[in-house]
């Protein structure tokens, strides 16, 4: 999580890959849950199958949303190796 510092903190640990990509879709459903035309970027260092899982997850919290899927760009992946994912989103609260 970001905080207003710029500081990065782990938020919640979770167990497991696809328990951490369901609570990466949850967290974004809760932050986005009053926006009227939610925009979600999703990208990930991961294979196409898991980025297409992360999409769904976040499609089911937010299905109105306007979602983007990327990949990591070369200097984050080098930083975070194979199989990063992350859910970029704009809270309405912060807007």
């Amino acid at each position: 999580m970001l905080q207003e510092d710029g500081a990065i903190v782990v938020k919640q640990k979770v167990r497991t890959f696809s328990k951490s990509l369901r609570f990466l879709a949850q967290q974004a459903g809760t932050a986005l849950a009053d926006a009227d035309q939610p925009t979600v970027m999703v990208v990930s260092s991961a294979e196409q199958t898991v980025t297409d899982q992360l999409v769904e997850a976040v499609r089911k919290e937010l299905p109105t949303a306007k979602i983007t899927a990327m990949p990591v760009g070369t200097v984050l992946a080098s930083h975070t190796g194979p199989g990063c994912c992350a859910v970029f989103f704009r809270s309405p609260a912060t807007n």
